[in-house]
C-alpha cells in the first residue's frame, strides 16, 4: 500500500481539499512503514511519552530523520508529569539543540 500510486493520488486529492493532512504512524523504531511514510509528508513531528522513551532513542530517531532529509519540526511531549522530569527532559534536549522556542 505504501508504494502504490493509489496512495499518492489519494494524498494529492486530500491536499487539494484540505489545509493540512496529518499522517499518524506507529513509533518510528517499531516498524519500517513509518520511515517509508516520510516521503509522503511535507514535514514531521515526533510525539514522545515523557516517561516512556529513553533520551538515546529519541536522539537516534532525530539523527535518522535528519539523515533522511525529512523536514523535522520538533517534538511534542505527552503524558506530561510535573515531577521535575520535564525540566530534566528540557535540559537534556537543549544541549543537543532539539529544544528551542519558536516565534509566534
Amino acid at each position: 500500500l505504501l508504494h502504490s500510486e493509489k496512495l499518492v493520488g489519494f494524498l494529492d486529492s486530500l491536499r487539494d481539499k484540505m489545509d493540512f493532512v496529518i499522517l499518524d504512524s506507529p513509533p518510528y523504531t517499531a516498524v519500517a512503514d513509518t520511515g517509508m511514510m516520510l516521503k509522503y509528508a511535507d514535514c514531521c513531528v515526533m510525539v514522545i511519552r515523557q516517561d516512556g522513551v529513553p533520551f538515546r532513542v529519541c536522539k537516534d530517531v532525530v539523527e535518522d530523520l535528519n539523515e533522511s532529509n525529512a523536514d523535522y519540526l520538533g517534538y511534542i511531549v505527552n503524558r506530561y508529569l510535573d515531577d521535575g522530569t520535564a525540566q530534566a527532559f528540557k535540559e537534556h534536549y537543549t544541549k543537543y539543540g532539539y529544544y528551542r522556542k519558536t516565534s509566534t
